[in-house]
């Protein structure tokens, strides 16, 4: 009896579950191994459930590096402008004096309890008219940090241009422009000329960075600059990065790919685990959560050290302690020095909110140190096994929506004439109503396997594929109600 069940079911519903597990796949092969496809408004489901998925577990604490934003701001600006006279505009949205104390700051921090690896998202190529005694302060502390050996690697942001924009030269190479601060950084062993170029979708949505550039510099030579969330993940697992993790790609290859002829840069790059929440406006009065017992900086930072996640400190008053203030929150953290300044309007849209360009960097470094080396593809065999699953409660689905209306349409004729209150509790039978409980059921589980998969370090493809099931699983149906 069950078997002549089985295969009268089948015998119904196979054919739609069959055209509907093929239209899945169809859209879940163009989103694995065509970007354009993923980035368009096919990907669209997938994007924004990954986006809940991110917003509910915003803030997550793991015992990974925490971080510290030292925030050009609108005080610190405030702070280079004379106290009298007429007003004039700022010489510059990063004053070269104050990143030159911030870093004097962080320098003397005392043996093991510095930064771990520090970030400063400025455009040191770009020129400050007015700002010679900060230039030449600065000047001053890279070379001494060039020859600081216990200094933390420090990362300097430099914005390339098309060659194209400066010269006649028309092939897609991209060209450093000199700096004054060239002739120390190239030599250091610990200073580095980092990319902070972040790719968004199709709304303007930023998801992921730019892995590397192949720049040509200022010497003819062209070579690869990385970005700087991959360069500072490496230094904060020391070099140890998994053979297997997903931005070993771009290391193994970058020297080979800008050895060969130019090309247009990288438009698809590395996903951003997003995982810190600081829209703008969101400075002030903050509480974040405290690092859990087996951070490892506890043991070398002591019992009094900040465990804070996340800490937030204004450039000003930085600069204004010198660099004998404390150096507590410094303690094995990785440090942003960048602006939320209004001047420098350095805001971009996010998952969250929008968020400033250093916060943004904070969430892909952190992101790829908790995922092991970046977010990795759900395996291809589980996506299948999934889209199947998914395509055969697709099926079951429109079948039990039939009978439920069929009995719904039967409860409606018999209670036609009764009093309201007894026709009022037909409404969980309601067909419509029973849809949008489904609906919603469907996208809680979907947002939760998410959420569990990004907390292992993987994210895969599947809202899409699952509405091209269910929209081909429609469309069967309607065809079948009008035979």
């Amino acid at each position: 009896m069950a078997r002549r069940a089985v295969l009268a079911i089948e015998r119904a519903h196979y054919r739609r579950f069959l055209v509907s597990v093929g239209a899945g796949m169809v859209v879940l092969g163009a989103m694995m191994w065509i970007p354009a496809v993923n980035h368009s408004f096919v990907g669209a489901p997938d994007r924004q459930m990954m986006t809940m998925a991110f917003k509910i577990r915003a803030e997550q604490v793991a015992a990974d590096d925490p971080a510290l934003l030292i925030d050009i701001d609108d005080s610190t600006i405030v702070g280079t402008l004379p106290a009298s006279g007429p007003p004039r505009a700022p010489l510059a949205t990063a004053p070269r004096g104050v990143v030159a104390k911030v870093l004097d700051y962080i320098l003397h921090a005392p043996p093991g309890q510095g930064a771990k690896v520090v970030i400063v998202d400025v455009d040191f190529a770009t020129p400050t008219p007015g700002d010679e005694a900060g230039a030449a302060e600065l000047h001053k502390v890279l070379a001494e940090w060039a020859q600081t050996p216990s200094a933390p690697p420090l990362l300097l942001g430099r914005q390339s241009f098309p060659a194209s924009a400066i010269t006649s030269d028309q092939t897609p190479k991209l060209l450093l422009p000199a700096t004054d601060y060239d002739d120390v950084v190239d030599p250091a062993p610990n200073i580095y000329w980092v990319i902070v170029k972040m790719l968004s979708d199709e709304n303007s949505v930023i998801r992921e960075f730019r892995p590397y550039e192949c720049d040509v510099r200022p010497d003819g030579k062209m070579a690869p600059v990385f970005s700087a969330p991959l360069m500072a993940y490496a230094f904060m697992v020391q070099g140890k990065i998994p053979n297997g993790a997903p931005v070993s790609q771009w290391t193994k290859t970058a020297d080979a790919d800008c050895a060969g002829p130019p090309h247009p840069p990288i438009q698809y790059g590395e996903f951003i685990n997003y995982h810190l929440e600081l829209g703008e406006g969101e400075n002030e009065n903050r509480v974040w959560p405290d690092m859990p017992a087996n951070w490892p900086g506890a043991s070398v930072c002591g019992p009094n050290a900040d465990r804070a996640v996340f800490r937030r400190l204004s450039a000003g008053d930085v600069a204004a302690a010198g660099p004998d203030a404390d150096h507590g929150l410094l303690c094995q953290r990785l440090v942003v020095v960048g602006g939320t300044n209004q001047a420098a309007n350095d805001f971009e849209q996010t998952p969250f909110n929008d968020m400033s360009g250093p916060v943004i960097l904070i969430n892909a470094a952190r992101g790829l140190e908790m995922s092991d080396g970046g977010l990795k593809r759900v395996p291809l065999w589980l996506q299948l096994t999934t889209l199947i699953v998914m395509s055969a409660l697709i099926t079951v689905g429109f079948w039990a929506a039939r009978k439920l209306r069929e009995h719904y349409e039967g409860l409606r004729s018999r209670h036609r004439e009764r009093p309201l209150i007894v026709r009022l509790r037909l409404l969980p039978f309601n067909p419509v109503l029973l849809s949008y409980v489904f609906a919603f059921t469907a996208y809680a589980a979907g947002v939760g396997l998410l959420i569990v998969s990004l907390n292992l370090g993987y994210w895969g493809y599947l809202s899409a594929p699952a509405f091209a099931s269910a929209v081909v699983g429609s469309v069967q149906e309607f065809s079948n109600d009008e035979d």
